[in-house]
């Protein structure tokens, strides 16, 4: 099943979307993307991010064109060097599977329920704005954040 905000693009855009989660989830320093419009790109890119907050570590993009070409070169602006990003996924990825084990069988009102109370108990609003505090990493893996940082999808 595809993400919340993916299913509600035209094709075009989907398009766009594919090619921005395969270019930032691989780390690539630049790569092509169908062209649109810079008001286009970015609303993909921040429904993106809200679809998949695995991709906490891109901040932005900029892009070069060449008039008349069907693609544009995307390049990514991220929060860390590579090295420091892979260890940051690791790090999420160890942290989301032991959360997540006790609520494997039950359902999904249980679910939502569970992870409810986890943040409830768990995470503290982030009146300082320490780092990560917009971010996934900063409620998992500092135990604060703001409400960015707490949201699911909708």
């Amino acid at each position: 099943m595809e993400a919340y905000y993916y299913q509600h693009m035209t094709r075009p855009w989907q398009a766009a979307y594919h090619a921005m989660k395969t270019g930032f989830t691989t780390l690539s320093s630049s790569f092509s993307v169908p062209r649109l419009e810079n008001k286009e790109l970015s609303t993909i890119f921040f429904q993106l991010r809200l679809d998949c907050p695995e991709i906490f570590y891109v901040t932005g993009f900029t892009y070069r064109f060449v008039p008349g070409a069907e693609n544009v070169e995307l390049l990514p602006e991220y929060l860390f060097d590579k090295s420091k990003i892979k260890g940051h996924q690791k790090a999420l990825a160890a942290r989301v599977e032991k959360l997540a084990r006790p609520a494997k069988n039950m359902t999904a009102l249980e679910k939502e329920r569970y992870i409810h109370d986890f943040i409830c108990q768990n995470v503290r609003y982030d009146k300082l704005k320490k780092p990560y505090s917009h971010e996934i990493i900063g409620p998992l893996g500092q135990g604060v954040g703001v409400c960015e940082g707490t949201s699911p999808n909708p």
